[in-house]
């Protein structure tokens, strides 16, 4: 199979479809070879941070010696990119590998059940990633999931650990958020770790925990102490250990590197050999590129995937560091708050899609313009619609 007929049987796929049900996954992962079983798998919650934590813990487990997949089924725009195997993305010709095999085994599937139906884009990339482990393997396997019907906790054998950094504002979006973490608990999954404290859907998670002597457990930020921060990079002290660093500034990738840790000590509880000096190295080590990634060409543009009001100031201040004159164009999502109150040279503009942010685009062609936008996973699709903008003005500008 071609690299691009890879690519589209995995995006092609229905978004959606009427007749999932776990049977089916798990018939298909059976098909493959039973390869939702067999590692050690942790459940991360597919946002901002959640994404920042499982490429931090991904690093540390290398660092540890151990031989590590990482899955992430949404929202990466770079295919290969939600394949990684010991911390580095799989290379073209594996895909086309993995997805061949996955394509052969659902085509007979379907032969053998015409009811089947067809199989989703997160069914088909979920079960690409879980084959590229089981062929490389991993012994621990990080599955990024989101609150869609494709659940990995009712798909994969009993989760070590579920990671849910952070939950929605409103009290039905955390509801929809713990989900598939209550499943989890329900089905054998020994410790939850979690940035979720108060409100009926932590009382929900908590009662869960509690019958099924699951751990419910949160960072503990009385133990925590920034010693220095900047664009490049954080310096900070937890739990007794001095000088953690990371690559990165902002306040979502110190929230993360706090997640990544406390996951690690809970992996150590579990009996996990992770020596100090992976924690550090791996951290140190780690690269996120999706939380902050400068683009290169002219107007410059800088994302980071934030709504938080005290994350969006922080944002705010290291935005303008990095402007000539100090000045910051700030694009946010509709529901994220201003930050002209303690920044009145920001220039914020509320966007609901990338056509608008174009225009806006249009507008600020000063060489030192700065936008942020709330949706860190659209970083590719992002740069191909500029860099084909800026491509057809030069165009018009040569006739």
């Amino acid at each position: 199979m071609v690299y691009k007929r890879a690519l589209r049987f995995l995006e092609q796929a229905p978004g959606v479809v009427e007749k999932y049900t776990p049977a089916r996954m798990q018939a298909l992962c059976n098909a493959l070879g039973r390869v939702n079983t067999g590692s050690r798998y942790l459940y991360v919650a597919n946002t901002t941070i959640g994404h920042a934590a499982s490429r931090m813990l991904a690093s540390v487990l290398c660092s540890a010696g151990y031989r590590v997949g990482h899955i992430a089924v949404r929202q990466i725009s770079e295919v290969r990119e939600r394949f990684r195997i010991n911390d580095a993305p799989i290379s073209a010709g594996k895909l086309c590998e993995y997805v061949g095999e996955v394509s052969r085994v659902v085509a007979e599937l379907q032969t053998k059940s015409y009811s089947l139906g067809p199989f989703s884009a997160e069914e088909l990339m979920l079960a690409t990633g879980l084959l590229a482990c089981r062929c490389n393997a991993c012994e621990i396997v990080l599955v990024e999931g989101a609150c869609g019907k494709t659940q990995p906790t009712a798909i994969c054998t009993p989760f070590d650990l579920c990671i849910l950094p952070t939950v929605g504002t409103s009290e039905q979006a955390a509801l929809r958020q713990i989900r598939p973490f209550v499943d989890a608990v329900r089905r054998g999954t020994r410790e939850v770790i979690g940035g979720i404290r108060g409100g009926e859907a932590y009382e929900l998670l908590s009662d869960a925990c509690a019958r099924t002597g699951s751990r419910l457990s949160v960072p503990a930020t009385a133990e925590y102490t920034l010693q220095k921060q900047a664009v490049s990079g954080a310096v900070f002290d937890y739990r007794g250990k001095t000088e953690y660093r990371i690559s990165g500034g902002s306040s979502l990738l110190l929230r993360a590197a706090l997640i990544a840790l406390e996951s690690a000590f809970s992996l150590r509880r579990d009996g996990v050999r992770i020596p100090g000096t992976a924690l550090y190295e791996g951290l140190a080590r780690a690269r996120v590129p999706l939380i902050c990634e400068p683009i290169s060409f002219s107007p410059r543009i800088l994302m980071d995937g934030t709504t938080d009001p005290d994350e969006l100031d922080a944002t705010a201040e290291l935005l303008g560091k990095m402007s000539p004159d100090g000045r910051m164009y700030v694009c946010c999502k509709p529901d994220a708050p201003s930050p002209t109150e303690r920044y009145p040279d920001a220039i914020p503009a509320e966007i609901t899609d990338i056509s608008q942010a174009l225009s806006m685009l249009q507008t600020l062609r000063a060489p030192d313009t700065l936008l942020c936008y709330g949706s860190l996973y659209d970083v590719g699709q992002w740069k191909d619609i500029f860099l084909r903008a800026l491509e057809k003005d030069a165009t018009r500008s040569r006739r």
